[in-house]
């Protein structure tokens, strides 16, 4: 497990309702300068966020794909996007990650097991695209909770947080990009980019430009629990106030409280699968203990 101790770095980029294509090119440019793309790997995987995708997290992930094949011509670039119909992606592969037998891991956050994708065990540079805002449970989507989706398509139906830990310390981004506009709810309003190879960073970042506290996140709170987080990240460029982002009062009250509760029912519902595993073993571990018995009496 990575303790990185050196303050991560998040670009921050806004602009108006000016012509995209030139906007991201420059965006490009800076995250290259920065050496944020070294791709001496046999592939590209972009992941797109599916709970709030959009045509701006779409165009955000065709630029960058447009712009890696220019650096990189002989590096094949894929995508991961089950929410695309028809040509979405036009000449780019598609990632199907139903394609190949998933692997089944099990560690103290997932003692019952998660199917994983093949690929998160291949060499690959992983980038994950995701627009951000509140869901229905009073949490936060961002980064983290995209970088989960494909532990969701295998049909793992751990906690929300459980999936996104395992995502992020099994497969983490080489690179995470957020992205919306500065009222989530306006698309007509200023566009924003948060571009970091720190998917915790990222993460942190917007939540603080959308007057959340990070620490309160059930995402990073969870994560906190099973590894030393990096130093708050360091800010280059600037984001604009986020409005929209935030879950209402009554929603984060709720989230506390289900977090609360739920986590005392997942591990009973753990529990007795595993009672369930071992139930064939019981008859016999009794017999066992009673022959012992027996044979101490004979012997007395």
């Amino acid at each position: 497990m990575r303790h990185d101790r050196v303050s991560p770095t998040v670009l921050g980029w806004h602009d108006g309702p000016g012509v995209l294509p030139t906007v991201l090119d420059e965006l490009w440019r800076c995250v290259e300068q920065r050496g944020w793309l070294a791709l001496a790997v046999p592939r590209i995987v972009i992941q797109i966020g599916q709970r709030w995708r959009s045509a701006l997290v779409h165009e955000t992930a065709m630029s960058l794909a447009r712009f890696l094949v220019q650096q990189g011509p002989h590096t094949p670039v894929e995508i991961f996007d089950p929410g695309a119909c028809g040509s979405a992606w036009e000449a780019f592969a598609v990632w199907d990650v139903m394609a190949d037998t998933p692997v089944c891991l099990a560690d103290t956050t997932a003692p019952e097991g998660v199917l994983v994708p093949a690929l998160w065990f291949e060499s690959s540079f992983l980038v994950t695209v995701a627009a951000v805002g509140p869901t229905r449970a009073g949490r936060f989507s961002g980064i983290l909770e995209a970088q989960a989706d494909p532990l969701r398509h295998l049909g793992n139906a751990h906690p929300p947080e459980v999936l996104s830990y395992e995502a992020h310390h099994l497969a983490r981004s080489d690179l995470a990009i957020a992205c919306g506009y500065a009222h989530r709810e306006e698309p007509t309003s200023e566009r924003w980019w948060a571009v970091s190879p720190s998917d915790v960073a990222v993460d942190q970042r917007v939540a603080r430009a959308a007057s959340m506290a990070p620490e309160t996140l059930p995402h990073l709170r969870f994560l906190a629990h099973h590894e030393v987080l990096a130093p708050y990240p360091e800010m280059l460029g600037n984001l604009p106030r986020l409005r929209g982002y935030a879950p209402s009062a009554w929603q984060a009250r709720m989230s506390l409280w289900r977090l609360k509760a739920s986590t005392p029912w997942h591990t009973v519902v753990r529990d007795m699968r595993m009672v369930r595993r071992n139930l064939h073993r019981i008859p016999h571990f009794v017999r066992r203990r009673v022959a012992k018995v027996l044979r101490k009496r004979g012997g007395v």
